[in-house]
């Protein structure tokens, strides 16, 4: 294998493997990628088993092979390189020669046979396209409310649901959920056909660092135990978490008949301050919803206390509720339009923050003891 490509195009390529490329553990060849020279281009791969990817460049092939490679050894020395060509070539000892200007490194690699293979989706797989844009916005929208404990596989992703020209995520740790809904022109599903699958919250967050720059559509794949995402020269796959999801429609409140309008910047910066005194484990922070106003208090016994007033648009009877901050603000922090709507029926029902006369993203947080 002998290829020469830009260091800043291969450092992309490298630079986007590593929050894939697994630690070293049971299997050593997951710490490593799969670099291969194709004609007219360079492939490079990686997988933690349950994630994979490839990634391609177009660039100067002199003679196609493939060598696996510690993926944080290469990272790190073609970050130091300087801006310029860099030529790869491997030996047959199963070694990398990297050599730029007067640098020049051996790297020891092992035989590509050993590499896990990416599943492939026969012809027949279920397929769709859209905008990358909403996908991604989708994500955001959903992921934030995702639980972290990998304990909880379930609740350690997002439920992706297809029907006809409508697709929804919806995310959950089971203290809060995050609905995202979008409609299309054209049907994301055939008809009379649904799908709800569970994306892992690992893959989507790598979807969410991959693509950030990108522009266009995406392909969604969806086989059996697996999904795919395919775009331009990049390609995603992920394990399906293999649990029950949730019945999320019962935990959206429908009876919440009290409503407020707050202006959000106001609402978010004022719950910065107030929650710098919530307790730490906790974060529970009061809430006083009252005609025309709204007051936010938190109390510390350690440290002391906090309170900030805001004039919103409200004319129902008091609710008093303990939320978590955190939870409110992640909330916030995923809603651009200037106003919100909050939605409460009393102190021990769930609390339903929207954008403002936008069904279509939604997040529920349950109370918290006042007491």
């Amino acid at each position: 294998m002998e290829f020469q490509i830009k260091k800043n195009e291969l450092f992309k390529g490298l630079q986007k493997t590593q929050g894939i490329v697994a630690p070293k553990g049971a299997m050593p060849i997951l710490s490593n990628i799969l670099l291969e020279a194709r004609e007219g281009a360079i492939v490079i791969s990686a997988t933690d088993l349950d994630m994979g990817i490839e990634w391609q460049f177009p660039t100067q092939v002199i003679e196609p092979g493939k060598l696996t490679i510690n993926a944080k050894k290469i990272f790190d020395i073609v970050r130091e390189l300087p801006d310029e060509v860099i030529t790869i070539k491997s030996d047959d000892n199963d070694r990398l020669n990297i050599h730029c200007k007067k640098s020049k490194f051996k790297l020891a690699g092992t035989p590509p046979e050993d590499f896990p293979k990416l599943p492939s989706f026969e012809e027949g797989a279920y397929s769709s396209q859209f905008e990358r844009s909403v996908f991604l916005d989708l994500i955001r929208k959903s992921i934030y409310a995702s639980s972290s404990d990998t304990t909880r596989r379930s609740l350690n992703g997002a439920l992706l649901e297809l029907e006809a020209s409508e697709m929804r995520m919806i995310g959950t740790d089971g203290h809060r959920l995050a609905f995202s809904c979008r409609q299309f022109q054209e049907p994301v599903a055939e008809e009379g056909k649904s799908f709800k699958v569970i994306l892992p919250k690992k893959a989507l967050s790598e979807i969410l660092k991959l693509l950030e720059d990108e522009e266009g559509q995406i392909t969604f794949y969806l086989g059996d135990n697996h999904t795919s995402f395919k775009m331009g020269n990049f390609h995603l796959v992920s394990r399906l978490v293999d649990e029950q999801f949730p019945h999320y429609h019962q935990v959206i409140p429908q009876d919440n008949d009290r409503k407020a309008v707050v202006d959000r910047d106001q609402f978010l910066h004022a719950l910065k301050r107030v929650s710098i005194m919530a307790d730490e484990n906790s974060r529970l922070v009061r809430f006083e919803f009252e005609p025309g106003k709204l007051k936010l208090l938190s109390t510390n016994a350690d440290i002391g206390e906090a309170a900030e007033e805001l004039e919103i648009d409200y004319s129902n009877e008091q609710v008093h509720i303990g939320l978590n901050a955190n939870y409110i603000l992640d909330a916030l922090n995923n809603i651009s339009t200037e106003k919100v709507d909050v939605f409460l029926k009393d102190e021990r029902s769930s609390c339903l923050v929207t954008p403002v006369d936008d069904a279509n993203s939604k997040c529920v947080v349950m109370p918290m003891s006042l007491n």
